[in-house]
């Protein structure tokens, strides 16, 4: 470990958000195997969970790394599953747009409940003292992170 306090807590704070992250995306995985969703997807609907107005496929092409071709045939399949619906967009009726259902929005919370589950579990192993000292720990880093 370091001898200077910020590289020290550079290092901690890279450990631990590792190993937060890999237990979240294990927990994930295990949603995405349950709901029998393949990852690109997951990465469609959660992509889709993130927006405010439906999306046109290309758009959902570059959110998840497929062609447009590939990213058709993606959004095909989520509609046959009832996860997104297709829309015309109501400024160019050649452009479809692609929303998700109530049974994907449902979807997209289930991932981020397990994700929240997953950090959750790693902090009920702390004691009261721990818990409370982590939580005023982070608190100069919260009004940081705000900042910028």
């Amino acid at each position: 470990m370091s001898t200077d306090p910020h590289t020290a807590a550079f290092e901690a704070m890279t450990a631990v958000f590792k190993r937060i992250h890999l237990s979240m995306e294990s927990t994930s995985l295990q949603v995405l195997q349950d709901g029998e969703l393949s990852i690109s997807r997951a990465r469609a609907l959660v992509g889709l969970g993130c927006q405010s107005e439906p999306l046109p496929v290309s758009e959902v092409a570059t959110l998840v790394g497929l062609s447009p071709a590939a990213a058709g045939r993606l959004v095909d399949r989520l509609v046959v599953d009832g996860l997104v619906r297709r829309e015309e967009s109501p400024t160019d009726r050649r452009v479809k747009l692609v929303a998700l259902t109530d049974e994907g929005h449902a979807a997209v919370l289930d991932q981020r409940d397990a994700k929240a589950r997953a950090v959750r579990k790693i902090l009920d192993e702390l004691t009261t003292d721990e818990a409370l000292a982590l939580a005023s720990a982070l608190h100069p880093l919260m009004l940081s992170v705000q900042e910028n």
